[in-house]
C-alpha cells in the first residue's frame, strides 16, 4: 500500500520555504510634538545643552527656587526630565520629577488638590528613588490638612532620603485660584528653614524620637538653635511648630 498523506494533511504541513521569518524592525526617529522626547524615538538637540546645564548646576548648589518658563511644545518637560536624569546619575542628590497637572480639576478644592498632588508625588518616589515613605504616611500627611499637606509631606521626604533632595515640579500653572495660592505659600514657607535649621531638626527629630520610644512617651519638644556667625535677629527666626513622627509621636520644635 502506498505511503500517501491525505491532502487535508498535507495542506498542514509548512513549506520550509514559506515560513515567516521574524526580523525586528530598524525604527526610523521622528519629529515629535506629543510630549516629552525619547532619544531612541525622536530627533532632538541635547536638552541639557539647550537649558545651560552648568547654570542648573550652580542655582541647584545655591539651593535656590528657580522657574523653567517656555511657550508650549517647546520641549520644557524633556529638559526637566534630562535634569533630573543627570543629577542623579552624578549621586549627589536625589532628583524628583513630578508632574502635578492632575490637580487642575480640583480647581478651588484645595483639599483634593493636595490629595492629588500627595498621590502624584508618592508614585514618583517610589518609582524614581524607590521611597515609599509618603504611600506608606499618606493618610497621616493628608491629616495635616490641606494648608499644611504638602509642606509636611515634603519635609517627610527629605528627612527619609539619604541624599539632598532636588523636587522638581512640572505643570505647576495648570493649578488655578486657590489651590495655586496653597501650594505656592507651603513651598515657600519651608524656603526660611534651608539649610542651617533642617539638617539640625532631621537628626534632632530621630534622636528625639528614640528617646521618646526608649520612654514611650506620646510627645516631646526640640529645641534648635541658630549658630551661624550673622544669624538673623530674634524676632525674625524665633518660630514654633509642631509636627509627628513616622511613629506618630508629636514633637513641638522651637527654632531660635
Amino acid at each position: 500500500m502506498p505511503n500517501q498523506v491525505p491532502n487535508q494533511v498535507r495542506n498542514q504541513v509548512p513549506n520550509q520555504s514559506t515560513l515567516p521569518v521574524l526580523v525586528e524592525p530598524v525604527r526610523e526617529k521622528h519629529f515629535n510634538t506629543a510630549g516629552p522626547n525619547i532619544a531612541s524615538l525622536h530627533y532632538e538637540l541635547d536638552p541639557l545643552v539647550r537649558i545651560d546645564s552648568d547654570a542648573i548646576d550652580e542655582l541647584i548648589e545655591q539651593q535656590r527656587y528657580f522657574v523653567l518658563h517656555a511657550p508650549r511644545q517647546t520641549g520644557k518637560t524633556t529638559c526637566l526630565l534630562a535634569v533630573r536624569d543627570h543629577l542623579n546619575r552624578a549621586g549627589k542628590f536625589a532628583a524628583l520629577y513630578v508632574n502635578i497637572e492632575g490637580a487642575q480639576a480640583a480647581r478651588n478644592d484645595v483639599a483634593a488638590a493636595a490629595s492629588a498632588i500627595v498621590s502624584a508625588l508618592a508614585q514618583q518616589a517610589e518609582i524614581t528613588l524607590n521611597l515609599s515613605v509618603i504611600e506608606d504616611n499618606r493618610a497621616n500627611i493628608l491629616a495635616r490638612g490641606a494648608f499644611d499637606a504638602v509642606q509636611y509631606m515634603l519635609r517627610l521626604l527629605a528627612s527619609t532620603a539619604k541624599k539632598p533632595v532636588v523636587l522638581i515640579l512640572d505643570e505647576v500653572d495648570a493649578l488655578v485660584g486657590d489651590s495655586l495660592i496653597s501650594l505656592l505659600r507651603q513651598i515657600r514657607a519651608g524656603y526660611g528653614d534651608r539649610p542651617a535649621n533642617f539638617p539640625q531638626e532631621k537628626e534632632g527629630l530621630a534622636q528625639i524620637e528614640r528617646y521618646l520610644n526608649r520612654l514611650n512617651l506620646p510627645e516631646g519638644f526640640l529645641v534648635i538653635f541658630d549658630q551661624r556667625a550673622k544669624p538673623a535677629k530674634w524676632e525674625k527666626r524665633m518660630h514654633i511648630s509642631e509636627t509627628k513622627t513616622i511613629s506618630g509621636r508629636r514633637i513641638w520644635v522651637f527654632r531660635g
